[in-house]
């Protein structure tokens, strides 16, 4: 009996010391960092910009959206599902989700919570409400903080390369 519970108290210190290969550590990483002034001012909507590092997808009505990572949301046209058409692209930098009620997306744009006002008859997408510090900053992909200045956003994280 006292070996299995040595054994097991054993294992659990030992994991604590092994660092896995594959494991991102704090220095993997290094955060894309803006001013909330230049922040806040990188939010409208564009024509259709390649897709390049996708996320995740929502559908809702005749709309699809696609996000790119960090950078915004493709929005297609996806009343023929076989062939959806690019339609805009809502550029909000630091966007990783959206959730859509009626006329009304809500973006997380970083920290902020943003609300786009889409009017069908008139095809215009209207930035209508900004709620600062939402959110907490973001994280690394290893779940690590990094503190930074007030009025500064974490966008996204980037690989460091040797």
């Amino acid at each position: 009996m006292y070996r299995y519970l040595l054994m097991v108290v054993l294992a659990i210190t030992l994991k604590s010391c092994i660092r896995f290969v594959n494991e991102p550590t704090e220095d993997d990483y290094e955060p894309v960092v803006m001013s909330r002034t230049d922040f806040e001012q990188e939010v409208g909507i564009s024509d259709p910009q390649p897709l390049e590092n996708p996320g995740k997808i929502y559908v809702y009505g005749k709309f699809l959206f696609v996000n790119e990572k960090n950078k915004g949301f493709h929005i297609y046209d996806n009343r023929y599902p076989n062939s959806p058409q690019k339609v805009k692209f809502l550029k909000a930098v630091g966007a990783t989700d959206i959730a859509i009620k009626g006329e009304y997306f809500y973006v997380n744009q970083a920290t902020d919570l943003i609300t786009f006002h889409y009017i069908e008859s008139l095809n215009s997408y209207t930035l209508t409400k900004r709620v600062r510090n939402v959110f907490p900053q973001k994280q690394s992909p290893g779940g690590f903080s990094k503190s930074v200045e007030e009025n500064q956003i974490i966008v996204n994280w980037l690989k460091v390369t040797d």
